[in-house]
């Protein structure tokens, strides 16, 4: 694969793994710091990650279902945490919560890839 083919944002990503690699070469820093506590704690967090990953997907699987209920059937009526109108006029606001789940799921995205990463280093 040629440099024009690799894709530019993984540059960073590579070169935070060969430093983190670079401190782990440190023998004197790997004893102090990166001990099998570093490791669990990385794994709680990671797994803390996922069980969020987790709960937002629910919510959104939710509010796709109500967004098809929306779709296919506009004329039905709905009640939402109390409020009651025709489905079609939810439309608009459930997509606006399905993006914003999106975009609220992004940074811990981004760092339990990190955390992936650096673990794969450490082993």
């Amino acid at each position: 694969m040629d440099d024009k083919d690799k894709f530019r944002w993984d540059e960073q990503r590579a070169k935070d793994n060969e430093l983190f690699q670079g401190i782990l070469n440190d023998a004197n820093l790997r004893e102090k710091l990166f001990t099998e506590k570093f490791i669990e704690g990385l794994e709680k967090r990671k797994d803390a990650l996922d069980a969020r990953a987790r709960n937002v997907d629910i919510v959104r699987l939710t509010m796709l279902l109500l967004l098809l209920v929306a779709i296919a059937f506009p004329d039905m009526s709905v009640s939402t945490l109390g409020l009651s109108a025709k489905a079609a006029n939810f439309r608009e606001l459930l997509l606006f919560v399905i993006a914003s789940l999106q975009i609220h799921m992004m940074p811990p995205s981004i760092e339990q890839a990190r955390i992936t990463d650096l673990m794969h280093v450490y082993v």
